[in-house]
């Protein structure tokens, strides 16, 4: 099976998931991840399996990483731990793929998050392709969410 989502599905998935968690609008972005991607960046991904095989991702820059885990624990920014931002991103990231999930007719599992930081790295998904990529803004700081599909999914 594949899963047929166009960009403007997942603005409206990921707007409404940052409506709902940061309690504020994002707005599409004309920055392109390979841009978001030059600066250090959190990003968290979930895999999907069962009916439909792939992954959500999606990448937040450190700082507003920061800014989301000080609005989801209520806690002031510079009493963060690192794994709490980290935490925050990966749950973002599970609520996005729980969504994806939910559009999937068979039966699917949603794997854990896993999450990365750093500058400079590459999120790797051997057998896997991106389907649909957006990039959002938050207050002028840009944000990703994609979609990427297992190449023999539909063997």
């Amino acid at each position: 099976m594949s899963l047929q989502l166009v960009d403007d599905d997942l603005v409206g998935l990921a707007g409404a998931i940052w409506s709902s968690i940061v309690g504020r609008e994002a707005e599409p972005s004309y920055v392109s991840t390979a841009e978001l991607a030059a600066e250090r960046t959190v990003t968290a991904c979930v895999h999907i399996s069962g009916g439909w095989h792939g992954s959500v991702s999606m990448v937040l820059p450190s700082a507003l990483a920061e800014q989301v885990a000080s609005l989801m624990f209520d806690v002031p920014s510079h009493e963060l731990s690192q794994e709490e931002i980290l935490d925050a991103v990966g749950e973002l990231a599970n609520i996005a793929g729980g969504n994806v999930k939910g559009l999937i007719e068979e039966s699917c599992e949603l794997s854990l998050p896993v999450v990365a930081e750093g500058t400079s790295y590459v999120l790797a998904m051997p057998g896997s392709h991106v389907t649909s990529s957006v990039v959002l803004s938050h207050e002028g700081i840009p944000f990703a969410l994609q979609i990427h599909e297992r190449l023999d999914a539909g063997a």
